[in-house]
């Protein structure tokens, strides 16, 4: 018996990990992420991670909250890169999401706005 798992979200990592490999889907990638990271599986982690680089469904402050919550260091590399002048890292500010970030992925945020041109 698997306690706390959802029948469905389970399922979805199963369909990621075996042959058939379904894709990971707007819908599925929080909860591949979440059984991934549990289950240790990082071929579905790659998968996850794969998906969130190219979808633009999440913003980039939605793509940070995860890779911070889950350790994908390349997307936060990725994600951090992203940002082209000091204003776009400002507004990470407004929406509240920044104290909810760990305080190493505070630290990349500020050290990023250190390398950005002011506008």
């Amino acid at each position: 018996e698997l306690k706390d798992v959802k029948y469905e979200e389970f399922l979805d990592l199963l369909q990621v990990i075996y042959p058939c490999s379904r894709a990971v889907t707007y819908d599925t990638v929080k909860s591949i992420l979440a059984l991934a990271g549990f289950y240790q599986i990082k071929f579905a982690m790659d998968c996850a991670h794969s998906y969130l680089i190219r979808t633009t469904k999440f913003n980039v402050m939605e793509k940070i909250k995860l890779a911070d919550q889950y350790k994908l260091d390349a997307l936060q590399h990725f994600c951090l890169q992203s940002f082209k002048n000091f204003s776009e890292v400002k507004n990470v500010h407004k929406d509240g999401m920044f104290e909810t970030l760990s305080k190493d992925m505070q630290c990349a945020l500020y050290i990023r706005t250190m390398e950005l041109p002011a506008q």
